[in-house]
């Protein structure tokens, strides 16, 4: 049996590379969309198809607002929700760019 870590990573890598991809993935400018959008959270509720990952960003964009949190306070909450919340907020993100918000 050879090196058995050859291509796998250790838990902390996986978290380490996690949230480097939510660093890359939501700059910001976007977050502070997400934090600021007056766009009705339930008219884009159709064309997203996880609509428990999407009810626990809506929770979270919220929670951060009301409390006024800062942006990287926000991205630590999106990056608690994991690649299906990335995946999410990537998915209202596209929405809002595309009405214009």
């Amino acid at each position: 049996m050879g090196d058995s870590s050859g291509g796998r990573h250790g838990m902390g890598d996986l978290s380490k590379s996690t949230a480097q991809q939510t660093n890359e993935a939501l700059k910001d400018q976007e977050l502070e969309l997400l934090a600021e959008t007056t766009a009705d959270w339930d008219k884009m509720r159709p064309q997203i198809a996880d609509q428990a990952t999407y009810d626990a960003l809506i929770r979270e964009v919220q929670a951060a607002t009301a409390q006024n949190e800062s942006i990287a306070q926000l991205r630590g909450r999106i990056e608690a929700l994991g690649t299906q919340g990335m995946a999410v907020a990537k998915k209202v993100l596209e929405l809002l760019k595309s009405v214009g918000v």
